[in-house]
């Protein structure tokens, strides 16, 4: 075997790297969109937004590596070799390396890994080392003892670090090593390995899982959860759809309204304030914090446009926004308006009755919102499609991110008051690039709720997918204040628990109440797509599976096409 041999220290500055003048992409086999960014060895920045096959859930940021960041121009290099070889390591360079690794890594992999990286080198750099050289395994020890406690940005110490992000510390640092005689600036020296031969899963501290520690929801969170989020879909559903047609019909700069030929700021918005007194329609009412600030900025309390919420009204004519140098020119006309018709909430003013979620009579759908707690009750009733799918399919947050808007398949009569519904969609999970194109079984009001989905998505924001964003923890903090505050009761939800909620905890609740269904074992290792039966066994805990007979009840189950219906059938 031919080893690479290449210099170290200072005077290897002027080397010329072996992967000088590469495409990234082309030697990691990537795709790349024709107009998309092709980024080579020599950039600073390696931009992949324009790959093909990228799971949507992967965030814009995690898709640019930028090396700009190193301090020290020479480790800048260095980054980028280590990073290329992990990408491509069928390399002719990189196959020479007796210890680098022979399986290509993920963009999101190399990603954190830079992350990793650039901590480390930083750090030295901040120690007065410039020369890999001269790294010990105290410095070594020393940085790892650092990264053990999690620290704001003022250096205040918050919470221990996981295991899992120590292991990927010392896991970074030790496979500079492995790459050293690929590298054309800097290394260490060659009896030099960061804690002997440990593994970086013993140096982190790491313990042996046995089964999912992923814990399943009680039935207390879960069952008001999923009840809340079916209301919102089944009940107040159709409500919101037509709240987000009145919405769109007045959203700024919307086509065929931003032309050099509209009149001027002076015709349109006069014309929105006579429309209010003609129609006797009141004004709508700014934000407190709106208020508050035009009061900081020297309004007088008393002024009759205090409360006016002034970009509504510039909605209304197609605008973004309202300027104050607008406002001396409409002051007269605007006080005399508001002094007739006056202020109210803009929409759900005649809100529609609907039945309350205990039974107890009905109530209006919702009360009166600005325009702001409009576009809220649009995020809340798509958070409650994301819960109930995620509830009631068991999907992945990637595979979740996947589902578009046709993603309903014709509905199957498999006889007399049986019908089959089912989703299509992408596996991402364990698959090649670009994912494998899959179908899920599913029941009713999951097939029910990505119709839903898909008419409150946005069609241009979304890319033609049910969701724009899977982030899911700040959506449901916002979900769960609502279930559980006024509006929840008048609405006459259940209160949740307030405990954690995660889209794994639903998808783990689910395995477990499949799983524990005679012949269930099967069903659900098909149903969530896993590779293995032993891991829907670590899903659903063996130590608690009670199943008599396992083996004739999963191929009975396996000849019966509608099996998986039946157990859903079962659960819910």
């Amino acid at each position: 075997m031919t080893t690479l041999h290449r210099p170290t220290g200072l005077a290897a500055a002027f080397s010329r790297s072996v992967f000088r003048g590469e495409d990234v992409c082309a030697a990691a086999c990537l795709p790349v969109h024709g107009a998309g960014p092709h980024p080579h060895f020599d950039d600073a920045i390696w931009d992949f937004t324009g790959v093909i096959g990228l799971p949507r859930y992967l965030a814009r940021y995690a898709r640019i590596l930028s090396f700009v960041e190193i301090l020290n121009p020479q480790w800048r290099e260095l980054a980028k070799e280590f990073i290329f070889a992990r990408l491509a390591p069928d390399h002719p360079a990189v196959r020479e390396l007796a210890h680098a690794y022979r399986t290509p890594v993920l963009i999101a992999t190399v990603h954190g890994r830079l992350t990793v990286l650039t901590g480390w080198l930083n750090w030295l750099t901040e120690q007065g080392v410039d020369n890999l050289g001269e790294v010990t395994q105290q410095h070594c020890d020393a940085y790892l003892e650092l990264r053990k406690k999690v620290r704001d940005k003022h250096g205040v110490v918050i919470r221990d670090s996981s295991p899992g992000y120590r292991m990927d510390v010392v896991a970074a640092i030790q496979e500079l090593g492995y790459y050293k005689e690929l590298f054309s600036a800097d290394g260490y020296v060659s009896a030099f390995r960061p804690w002997g031969r440990r593994t970086a899963y013993s140096v982190a501290g790491m313990v042996r899982r046995t089964g999912n520690t992923t814990p399943p929801l009680s039935n207390d969170v879960f069952q008001p959860l999923v009840a809340a989020a079916l209301y919102v879909v089944e009940v107040l559903a159709p409500h919101v759809m037509e709240l987000q047609q009145q919405l769109q019909e007045m959203a700024p700069n919307r086509p065929g309204r931003n032309n050099r030929e509209r009149p001027d700021w002076r015709v349109e918005v006069v014309q929105a304030i006579d429309r209010h007194v003609q129609e006797a329609d009141p004004f709508d009412v700014a934000l407190d914090h709106v208020v508050a600030e035009r009061l900081a900025d020297g309004w007088d309390p008393d002024d009759p446009l205090l409360r006016v919420n002034l970009i509504s009204l510039a909605h209304e004519t197609g605008r973004r926004a309202f300027h104050y140098t607008w406002l001396p020119t409409l002051r007269g006309r605007l006080e005399e308006a508001v002094g007739e018709v006056g202020l109210s909430k803009r929409w759900g003013r005649a809100a529609a009755l609907v039945e309350r979620a205990d039974g107890r009579g009905s109530v209006p759908w919702t009360l009166p919102m600005n325009t702001t707690e409009a576009r809220l009750q649009l995020s809340r009733a798509r958070t409650a499609c994301l819960i109930a799918l995620a509830a009631l399919t068991g999907m992945r947050k990637s595979e979740l991110a996947e589902l578009t808007h046709d993603c309903r398949l014709p509905p199957e009569q498999l006889g007399e008051g049986r019908v089959r519904y089912r989703l299509k969609g992408k596996v991402i999970k364990g698959r090649k690039l670009g994912g494998e194109h899959d179908q899920w079984v599913t029941i009713k009001q999951a097939y029910d709720t990505a119709g839903v989905a898909a008419s409150l998505a946005d069609p241009v924001k979304n890319s033609g997918h049910l969701f724009k964003s899977l982030s899911f923890y700040t959506p449901y903090e916002w979900f769960l204040t609502w279930v559980n505050g006024p509006e929840g009761r008048r609405l006459g939800l259940a209160p949740i628990p307030e405990v954690p909620v995660s889209l794994r905890m639903l998808r783990r609740t689910l395995a477990v109440e499949m799983a524990h269904r005679p012949g269930g074992l099967l069903a659900a290792k098909i149903h969530l797509k896993h590779i293995s039966v032993v891991t829907t066994e670590g899903y659903a805990d063996p130590r608690e599976l009670h199943q008599t007979g396992e083996k004739s009840q999963v191929a009975s189950s396996a000849r019966r096409p509608e099996g998986l219906q039946r157990y859903y059938e079962l659960t819910f």
